[in-house]
């Protein structure tokens, strides 16, 4: 799936509430807090904040005063310089380690790097009420104690190379001994995905991060089964598919990394890229009869759907089919990111008669 990504797991880490005096967003003092530990650091946050684990992000939300705010920690090589560019940073030492601090009207961002892994905090409120925003975002980050974690850090895991791949797995992983015939199968679907989309690669590895089981994942603050395609990263355990969040690295250089805000077609493509040229319509056609003709996928419903990947899949195939791999190309890696309106302009249909057609298509 795919990175940003939507599906949600709640977080079954170490959640605990402990007593302390704090204060909410409005600056009333409230008695409880929770906190929340992984591998790297533990931070307290208020008690009114109900947390998720999306993808590589843990998300905290407000819902009453419209606020968020969400940490990710991903492995990141290069300096901060690159990320910070030309915004305004302001540096500040907590817990010994220093964070960058950027602000804007809407957002404050904090950065920190510390054995290899990259930590951004991302604090927002929809409400516009930036003071109230900065003060919880001080309180919060003030709060974070890092854990002695140099010896779990991605940058203490074995790595494997071949090609254009780069596995980085523990010593108990499953991968251990098997490594180099795992990352075969990963070469080949990478091989047989870029020659489809007629990719040339001249861009780093791609890195492939290999877990065990959800629950070592989550100990690292990550629900695994993603790509961060433009950095060409995929958390994942040892036993999904050989090409499906390599598809997510390769249709993310169609174009600069542009590609459309749909899980609809994000998901479909990359399962469509992953099928090896089997037929997604036969499994699509066994989900209709059982489900029915009236498909919908759009936004949060492919989500809401447990068949929406296979169902995905088939409309993708059939979008392509039917009217060419070149136009689909064009369609997936824009910047014009309202979903329904992607179609009228690319396809000079809408999205629901699109559905109609593939419908009727594999019913024939």
């Amino acid at each position: 799936m795919k990175r940003q990504n939507k599906i949600l797991l709640t977080i079954f880490l170490l959640i605990s509430c402990v007593v302390f005096t704090s204060c909410t967003t409005s600056g009333e003092e409230i008695d409880q807090i929770k906190s929340y530990s992984n591998v790297y650091f533990s931070m307290n946050y208020p008690s009114e904040f109900e947390q998720e684990l999306v993808a590589h992000k843990n998300v905290f939300s407000q819902q009453e005063n419209q606020i968020e705010f969400d940490i990710q920690e991903y492995f990141y090589e290069d300096s901060l310089d690159n990320l910070i560019g030309s915004h305004v940073a302001e540096e500040s030492l907590i817990d010994g380690t220093k964070w960058y601090l950027i602000e804007s009207e809407t957002r404050v961002w904090y950065l920190a790097k510390k054995h290899g892994v990259l930590f951004q905090l991302t604090f927002w409120d929809k409400s516009g009420e930036y003071d109230e925003l900065k003060v919880l975002s001080e309180q919060i980050v003030d709060s974070i104690k890092f854990n002695d974690f140099e010896e779990m850090s991605f940058d203490s895991w074995n790595r494997y190379s071949s090609e254009n791949i780069t596995v980085y797995y523990p010593d108990e992983s499953n991968i251990f001994g098997t490594v180099q015939e795992w990352t075969e199968h990963r070469i080949e679907a990478f091989n047989r995905i870029t020659s489809y989309l007629n990719v040339e690669w001249a861009y780093d590895d791609i890195k492939m991060f290999i877990f065990n089981t959800q629950e070592h994942g989550a100990q690292y603050g990550i629900q695994l089964g993603y790509a961060l395609g433009n950095i060409n990263q995929v958390y994942t355990l040892d036993t999904q598919s050989y090409g499906h969040e390599i598809a997510h690295c390769i249709s993310a250089k169609l174009n600069n990394g542009n590609t459309i805000e749909s899980s609809l077609i994000e998901e479909g493509f990359a399962v469509f890229l992953d099928s090896g040229g089997s037929d997604c319509h036969v499994l699509a056609l066994e989900i209709i009869k059982e489900q029915g003709s009236e498909v919908d996928l759009f936004g949060d419903k492919f989500w809401e759907n447990e068949q929406g990947y296979p169902l995905g899949a088939s409309f993708v195939q059939y979008l392509i089919d039917e009217y060419g791999l070149d136009l689909f190309k064009e369609f997936y890696a824009q910047n014009t990111y309202d979903e329904k309106q992607s179609f009228v302009f690319f396809y000079d249909k809408e999205g629901e008669d699109l559905i109609a057609e593939w419908v009727e298509h594999i019913k024939e």
